[in-house]
């Protein structure tokens, strides 16, 4: 079973059902957490079109901002570490980045037996 949560689409509901459809069905739990890089871009963009800075300071905002998301998303992948741990479903979490429906096309045609939740 596989759950693909992300720095925009994450719900603690979401977890609390996978783990316990992983519970009920005695199959383990692979969650993947997507660091977005591309709405970085987006809010760079979205300032230097405003006219607010230049190309390389946009480059830094953008790098500012992918910190604080990769910092976030590291608290919140040990955290649902811990959720598996304490509610003993076997699994693991993984943490990556991209585009959240590219890296969801990708499980499905790697894991093409895994079911993929929603």
């Amino acid at each position: 079973m596989i759950l693909v949560l992300s720095t925009e689409q994450d719900s603690d509901a979401q977890v609390r059902r996978a783990l316990q459809e992983a519970r009920a069905s005695s199959e383990p739990l692979e969650i993947f957490y997507v660091v977005e890089t591309t709405l970085p871009q987006t809010v760079s963009s979205w300032f230097m079109y405003l006219g607010f800075m230049g190309e390389k300071p946009a480059e830094e905002l953008k790098n500012l901002i992918l910190g604080e998301l990769r910092r976030r998303a590291k608290e919140r992948v040990q955290e649902l570490q811990a959720q598996l741990r304490s509610a003993s479903v076997p699994g693991e979490v993984h943490l990556v980045e991209g585009d959240p429906e590219e890296i969801r096309e990708r499980l499905r045609k790697e894991y093409p037996d895994q079911r993929l939740l929603p």
